[in-house]
């Protein structure tokens, strides 16, 4: 009897090693981006450790190994975008965030200063209307959650 409880412990501890944790990462794909045209970003921070970045595009119509995407549009490498797939990027960065916005008289807005690389990116990128990369994944909630900036 206790031969056959040490196997079982066994067997369970060999499980528990070779079994991918649940909480697995989600596989991501490159999408190829360019801001301007009706493209547009909202963010948020509440501190240093919490801040998003929303980026709404349109779908291009053609792949993007094919032709680059026109202004405001992004599209998958491989394919353009279907249907049902979400046409908003989600961005969740630690340890990026604006420093300082400048507002003038006439209230137009401009960023001064920018801590983080890809928050940087990605805001240049769409503000300049320039072509950008990022890897994501269909999060089911309505966004393609980025997992990383840059080709």
């Amino acid at each position: 009897m206790k031969k056959l409880f040490y196997m079982l412990i066994v067997v369970c501890l060999i499980n528990l090693l070779f079994t991918p944790p649940i909480n697995a990462e989600q596989p991501s794909f490159t999408l190829v981006c360019r801001g301007g045209g009706i493209m547009y970003a909202f963010y948020a921070s509440r501190g240093p450790k919490n801040s998003y970045l929303e980026i709404r595009f349109t779908p291009s119509p053609y792949k993007g190994r094919r032709s680059a995407p026109g202004p405001g549009q992004c599209a998958w490498l491989d394919r353009t975008l279907t249907k049902n797939e979400p046409r908003k990027l989600a961005f969740y960065a630690d340890n990026q965030y604006i420093v300082q916005l400048l507002i003038s008289a006439n209230g137009k807005a401009k960023i001064r200063h920018i801590k983080g690389n890809d928050l940087k990116y990605l805001i240049d990128a769409v503000s300049d209307s320039k072509i950008f990369y990022v890897h994501c994944y269909n999060d089911g909630r309505g966004y393609l959650r980025i997992t990383k900036v840059g080709p």
